[in-house]
């Protein structure tokens, strides 16, 4: 039979979980808005390189 009220082991938290766990909402927004607009830069240059090659 196993035991069932041992603990759980301990778990080592990421930097990111730990940001989404206690940033506020305007912090999340800020960060959020931030990766979308270097995210949409990144695909653009990528199209731009693509319409070079073509």
């Amino acid at each position: 039979m196993t035991d069932t009220t041992a603990p759980a082991p301990e778990r080592s938290s990421s930097r990111f979980a730990d940001f989404i766990r206690h940033a506020s909402a305007g912090e999340k927004k800020r960060v959020y808005s931030a990766v979308l607009q270097g995210a949409t830069e990144r695909q653009l240059r990528t199209l731009k390189g693509q319409k070079k090659l073509a």
